[in-house]
């Protein structure tokens, strides 16, 4: 395998690696890479950072009433990711 590209599955480790700790530029690299050709992965890219996002939210410290309602409506565009996401992997 060429030394720029990566697996989908690889790929899908350096987002959530990203997520959580950061890439070194070489990862970064490889990542930007492949995102540019597949759209599977950008896909999975978004759903994940929209996860992310909720997830912060609702942990945020600002008491109970914080998780039972939400801070912010989700957009159209959030909804449709939210449930494309859920549809995939049921």
């Amino acid at each position: 395998m060429n030394l720029l590209t990566l697996n989908c599955k690889t790929a899908t480790a350096l987002v959530e690696k990203r997520a959580a700790v950061g890439l070194n530029l070489w990862e970064a690299l490889r990542l930007r890479l492949h995102l540019r050709i597949c759209r599977a992965c950008v896909d999975y890219e978004q759903s994940s950072a929209l996860m992310e996002k909720w997830l912060h939210q609702a942990h945020q410290p600002e008491g109970p009433a914080s998780r039972t309602e939400p801070t912010e409506k989700l957009t159209d565009n959030e909804r449709q990711a939210l449930l494309d996401f859920l549809k995939r992997n049921r």
